[in-house]
């Protein structure tokens, strides 16, 4: 539970004990197995069941910083939980975007990664991650010059996957990045 909320963008309670279980439900669907036997594979460390419910994870998240306000634009996840390559040690690679850097925003992502961090590890038993979650916030003027992560965000190598965007407002779109176009 994430208590004294920073500000109306964040309600006061965050479910983590339901967001992993319905992660490992959605992992459980994807894979045709039960949702027990999820957690049994995670125990023995499986890759493809640790990135399948790393995504899973990932989804939750994208769809509750989608619902708390105007402050986030767009989720993205890219890495090992993108891929088939994480393990029980593995962290969750997350560029969310801002309308503009706040603390209220980056302050609800570090209490988001503390309560599944120490979540992750009562439920898993593992020692690690230290932090789950690996989370670069980008501005919308960083994602439309292409600065830091706001570059990650259009670069093909990386290839990060849109969980979540909010809804381009008409007052917006001309920062908005234009799609790349490939030449003929």
């Amino acid at each position: 539970m994430i208590l004294d909320p920073p500000s109306g963008l964040l309600s006061s309670e965050f479910q983590v004990r339901r967001v992993l279980e319905q992660a490992g439900a959605d992992c459980a669907r994807r894979l045709g197995v039960d949702r027990d036997t999820v957690f049994d594979l995670l125990l023995h460390g499986d890759r493809s069941v640790h990135s399948a419910f790393r995504y899973a994870l990932a989804e939750g998240i994208a769809g509750h910083l989608g619902g708390l306000g105007a402050a986030f634009q767009g989720v993205y996840v890219y890495g090992s939980a993108a891929g088939e390559s994480a393990g029980p040690a593995s962290d969750i690679d997350f560029i969310v975007v801002v309308d503009r850097r706040c603390a209220e925003a980056e302050r609800i992502i570090r209490l988001l990664n503390l309560s599944l961090s120490h979540c992750y590890r009562s439920v898993t038993g593992f020692s690690g991650p230290t932090d789950l979650l690996d989370v670069h916030v980008v501005d919308l003027d960083e994602e439309h010059d292409r600065r830091g992560y706001g570059a990650v965000l259009h670069d093909p190598w990386t290839a990060p996957l849109c969980l979540w965007r909010a809804a381009t407002s008409a007052s917006r779109r001309d920062r908005m990045p234009q799609p790349l176009v490939s030449p003929r």
